[in-house]
């Protein structure tokens, strides 16, 4: 079940409730599955109600295994910087040098204005919204990212 589903859910549904609504779309669970808040670093519980968890109208919440994400960012092939992050961060967020640190090589060669974060192997940058936990393909909870020129249009 890759990327953005909607699904409904009333203040009085436990944050639980999300999981099976998310089986429900597709959502394939292998067990372990936890439910995060949009940007959250620990996962909500399952047995309180969607009210007491503080989700809103319009929250967004990540469903998914992994508890920790680990994000490889490639610079020209050269460099790799590995950083962990919650799985319901967004995209946009890892592409600030803030997670990275200045004295990270990749990020004194260029501006980030000037680069994108595309997903390794893949042609197009991901959407700055996605969830990183939404990005894990494979059994092993890391995502991987190339740092690579955006399309400047002069004149």
């Amino acid at each position: 079940m890759p990327g953005v589903q909607v699904v409904e859910a009333n203040e009085s549904d436990r944050v639980g409730v999300l999981i099976e609504k998310a089986r429900a779309l597709g959502f394939q669970e292998t067990g372990g599955t936890k439910v995060f808040a949009e940007d959250a670093e620990t996962d909500l519980a399952l047995d309180v109600t969607v009210a007491a968890a503080g989700l809103d109208d319009n929250a967004s919440v990540h469903v998914g295994r992994c508890v920790r994400v680990s994000v490889t960012v490639r610079y020209a092939g050269k460099q790799d910087i590995t950083r962990d992050f919650s799985p319901a961060q967004r995209k946009s967020s890892t592409s600030s040098t803030s997670p990275w640190g200045r004295r990270d090589s990749i990020f004194r060669r260029r501006t980030l204005l000037d680069l994108a974060l595309q997903v390794c192997g893949q042609q197009g940058a991901a959407n700055n919204d996605d969830h990183i936990g939404s990005l894990v393909t494979g059994v092993e909870c890391n995502v991987c990212f190339d740092l690579v020129p955006t399309d400047r249009i002069q004149g």
